[in-house]
């Protein structure tokens, strides 16, 4: 016995515009998309934006899971990272290009100030000056006092001195050590 088979229908055209926004909406971003995502979590990051607040954005805006927006954030850090060149020698030629060019600019104007300023700046920056020894001493040259005491004592110390300072008056004397 020969079955004949009724052939099914054609789904609706509604239904497979449904199916390919369902597919579309399920696939990956292209490379241009994924980029254009990171760059906007980027701006979002220099803007001081913090990282829960950026998933929330960003899912929300893409449609995409909070998964998906760290693997956005890894990518836009490390792209923040290669922005920032770590490179000392690299950071330091910079900014001797940078004093050097005010300096040009300052004596073009014969603003001695600014170019000193910026002479300073260039030493101390390549380490120039000499380090400086500085000592420090109590009154007239003595040693510096140190007052020890137990936890209890500074902590009422401490109270003490809230409490003069909330009623604007005149804190009690550090204790001297006898």
């Amino acid at each position: 016995m020969i079955r004949k088979y009724k052939a099914e229908p054609k789904p609706a055209e509604s239904s497979i515009s449904k199916r390919k926004q369902t597919q579309k909406a399920n696939s990956k971003a292209t490379r241009i998309e994924f980029q254009r995502r990171v760059d906007a979590v980027l701006e979002l990051l220099i803007s001081g934006t913090r990282e829960v607040r950026i998933c929330q954005i960003v899912s929300k805006k893409y449609d995409v899971t909070p998964r998906t927006v760290y693997r956005y954030l890894k990518k836009a850090k490390e792209q923040l990272a290669d922005a920032v060149d770590t490179n000392r020698d690299t950071l330091i030629s910079r900014h001797l290009a940078l004093r050097e060019r005010i300096i040009e600019k300052a004596l073009s104007e014969n603003d001695l100030r600014t170019a000193l300023r910026s002479s300073e700046s260039i030493a101390k920056l390549i380490g120039l000056n000499a380090p400086e020894r500085s000592e420090l001493t109590g009154k007239g040259g003595a040693p510096i006092e140190v007052a020890t005491m137990s936890a209890t004592e500074l902590g009422d110390l401490m109270q003490k001195r809230y409490e003069a300072a909330m009623k604007g008056e005149t804190p009690p004397p550090n204790p001297s050590n006898e």
